[in-house]
C-alpha cells in the first residue's frame, strides 16, 4: 500500500510538472547569422503560447555593439560599428510571466570585418624637401602592402589662382611614381577644391574599402547684420515774412 501511494505521488508530481510547463510560453530570439561591420543588426523576441491575460515586457542586453533603437520592445536594432570579427549576442529578458516560467533567450550574430580607409598624414604648405620626407613615409607604407590604394587629396585656399590644385597634384604624383617607384595605377589624385585652410591629405585604403571623402570642411561665414535705417528728422526752413509785408498788413 505504501508503495502504491509513493507511485501515485510520483505520478501526480510528474503530471503536475508537465501541466505547469504547458502553461509557460516558449521564448526564442531570432537574428541573422552574419552581418557586415557597420551594418545594422536586428534581433526579435518571439513568444509562443503566451496567456492572453499576460502583458510581457522586454529588456535587452548585447555582448558587443550598441542598441540604437527598440529597447523595451520585441525587436531591437544594434549598431555594429567597430565590432568587426566579433560575435554579438542579443539576450532578452521577458517580464510579466509566471515566476516558474523561463523568461530569457538569446541569439548570436557574427560581424564580418569591413575595411576602412585611414588618413595616414595631413600637412599644410611647407618647403619641398620637408614635403618629400612626408611623401617618403607614405610611399614606404604603400610598398609594405602592395594591395592597398593610395589617395592624395589637395585642398587649396579660396584665393589660390586657378590651376594651383592641379599643379600640386602633378608634383606629388610625379615624386611618388617617378622617384619612389609607386605604380601610378595605385595612386588616386583628388582635387578637394577650395577650403578655409590649404592642406594635403594622404590616405591608405585597403582592398574593398570605401574611398575617403574629398569634401572640404564647411566653414560658416559670419553673418553681416543689416543696420536698421534711421529716418533723419526733416528740418523745416522757417518762413520769414519781409518787413514791408508786415507793415502792409
Amino acid at each position: 500500500m505504501i508503495i502504491g501511494r509513493a507511485l501515485c505521488l510520483s505520478a501526480c508530481l510528474f503530471f503536475a510538472s508537465v501541466f505547469a510547463a504547458a502553461q509557460c510560453p516558449k521564448i526564442s530570439v531570432s537574428s541573422p547569422s552574419q552581418v557586415d561591420e557597420g551594418q545594422p543588426m536586428t534581433a526579435t523576441a518571439n513568444i509562443n503560447g503566451l496567456d492572453r491575460n499576460l502583458t510581457p515586457t522586454y529588456n535587452w542586453t548585447v555582448s558587443a555593439g550598441t542598441i540604437s533603437s527598440g529597447q523595451g520592445t520585441s525587436t531591437i536594432t544594434v549598431d555594429t560599428s567597430y565590432t568587426g570579427g566579433q560575435s554579438v549576442t542579443a539576450t532578452v529578458q521577458v517580464g510579466g510571466l509566471l515566476p516558474r516560467c523561463n523568461n530569457s533567450a538569446s541569439s548570436t550574430t557574427f560581424v564580418g570585418s569591413q575595411p576602412f580607409a585611414r588618413k595616414f598624414d595631413e600637412y599644410g604648405p611647407m618647403r619641398l624637401p620637408d614635403e618629400k620626407a612626408r611623401l617618403d613615409n607614405f610611399a614606404i607604407e604603400m610598398q609594405n602592402d602592395p594591395t592597398v590604394q593610395g589617395y592624395v587629396i589637395v585642398f587649396t585656399a579660396r584665393t589660390s589662382p586657378r590651376g594651383t590644385a592641379t599643379a600640386r597634384l602633378n608634383t606629388v604624383k610625379s615624386y611618388l611614381g617617378n622617384v619612389r617607384g609607386i605604380d601610378f595605377a595605385r595612386i588616386v589624385m583628388v582635387n578637394g577644391g577650395p577650403a578655409a585652410t590649404p592642406k594635403t591629405e594622404l590616405w591608405i585604403a585597403p582592398n574593398g574599402a570605401t574611398p575617403p571623402s574629398s569634401s572640404p570642411p564647411v566653414v560658416k561665414r559670419p553673418q553681416t547684420r543689416t543696420l536698421p535705417s534711421v529716418e533723419r528728422p526733416r528740418t523745416q526752413t522757417p518762413v520769414i515774412s519781409h518787413p514791408r509785408e508786415r507793415r502792409a498788413g
